[in-house]
């Protein structure tokens, strides 16, 4: 299976919940998350013994573990939608 990279620009503001990431940037593919407002690697620099944040990413992908779909998940709205049709539940307000 090959990677789905997407342009940085196309970088929903849904992945920065603490997941880990696929980015490109130039130092090559890189793994971070998002953290204290920006995407951390994990990595401590030699340097400055700070953590290595990613930057000048150019794109990113994210990360499928072995088995799982490549369909968009569904979100939280769709979710009680499908649950509040299935029991028949009317909903206060709309989502």
């Amino acid at each position: 299976m090959a990677i789905e990279w997407r342009p940085i620009e196309q970088l929903p503001d849904d992945r920065k919940d603490g997941r880990d990431m696929l980015f490109w940037d130039d130092r090559g593919g890189v793994v971070a998350c998002w953290s204290n407002g920006g995407w951390e690697t994990g990595y401590a620099s030699e340097a400055t013994g700070e953590t290595v944040m990613v930057e000048t990413a150019t794109h990113w992908a994210d990360i499928n573990r072995p088995g799982d779909s490549l369909e968009r998940p569904q979100s939280q709205e769709e979710v009680v939608q499908a649950m509040a049709s299935k029991y028949n539940i009317k909903l206060r307000k709309p989502l």
